[in-house]
């Protein structure tokens, strides 16, 4: 998994060329039981699965490190609005809108 995702990373335009001309040669040392890029291909679709486990292992871990991004539901209907019985006062007319005569 940590191959693939410095993959994504690099700059490399394909994934072979990545393989075999940086990670083979550089990372033997860190990587000891390297195996042949045509046999790590082969390998990728485990890596894909084992990934998907282990996330699904920590989903409710991680949900309650960085929190749900469900909003509280919204009551519907009437809107609480004012208080039953309120009649709002009448608003002055505005001087620019009223009409004259012809």
């Amino acid at each position: 998994m940590t191959i693939v995702i410095a993959f994504h990373g690099s700059g490399y335009r394909t994934f072979k060329e990545f393989y075999t001309l940086h990670v083979l040669p550089s990372w033997r040392e860190a990587f000891p039981n390297l195996v042949s890029y045509t046999r790590f291909v082969e390998l990728m679709p485990w890596s894909l699965m084992l990934l998907c486990c282990f996330l699904h292992t920590r989903t409710g871990e991680i949900l309650a490190a960085i929190g749900t991004p469900a909003q509280p539901a919204k009551t519907r209907g009437k809107s609480p609005g004012c208080a039953q019985g309120h009649q709002p006062s009448p608003r002055p007319p505005l001087s620019h809108c009223q009409k004259t005569p012809i």
